[in-house]
């Protein structure tokens, strides 16, 4: 858990349940739930604190697990959300088979190690999200459009396709569902 003097991790902490986050996670729970409306496992890579695992959770009623490679995250996650299972590993060394792979978090993610995962997932719907902050220190992939981000992505199967304003119209959040 968080130590009492440590304000930069509460405050990255708070970051994970701002409007933003929010609005942008219920956005792809929504939209996912419109193409794909029941499921087993759910896998959330990159999943920070799990607001978007409890979402997930909340709507599917099934078995969501949290990846994240910070434990700080994962014991934050833990005290809130009991209803999610937690996990402290890297996204790319977990195995574990699901229906449904989210994360809105894909800004995050070298390129190649993702496009890896949906190759090694076949069959899999992934629910994932990325934008064009680019000026964010840990955004390492950013798209410029949602056409950016549709390209390069091993889909057969697009759902679904939108994107949205973020930061007061600043950046735009992208949103693709496929197989």
């Amino acid at each position: 858990m968080l130590e009492a003097d440590d304000f930069e991790t509460a405050k990255l902490a708070m970051v994970s349940f701002n409007k933003e986050h929010d609005i942008g996670k219920q956005y792809l729970v929504d939209h996912l739930y419109n193409h794909v409306r029941s499921a087993n496992k759910i896998i959330v890579g990159g999943g920070w604190t799990g607001v978007l695992a409890n979402k997930l959770q909340i709507r599917y009623k099934c078995h969501v697990l949290n990846l994240d490679s910070d434990q700080r995250w994962i014991d934050l996650g833990c005290k809130i959300f009991p209803n999610v299972q937690f996990k402290c590993q890297n996204n790319w060394e977990f195995d574990g088979k699901c229906d449904i792979w989210a994360s809105t978090s894909c800004e995050h993610y070298d390129r190649h190690e993702l496009v890896f995962e949906m190759q090694k997932r076949k069959g899999t719907v992934f629910a994932l999200q990325s934008n064009n902050w680019y000026g964010w220190p840990t955004h390492i992939n950013c798209s410029d459009s949602l056409a950016d981000f549709i390209e390069y992505l091993p889909l057969n199967n697009i759902y679904y396709t939108g994107e949205h304003p973020i930061y007061r119209e600043k950046y735009k959040r992208f949103t693709v569902i496929g197989s």
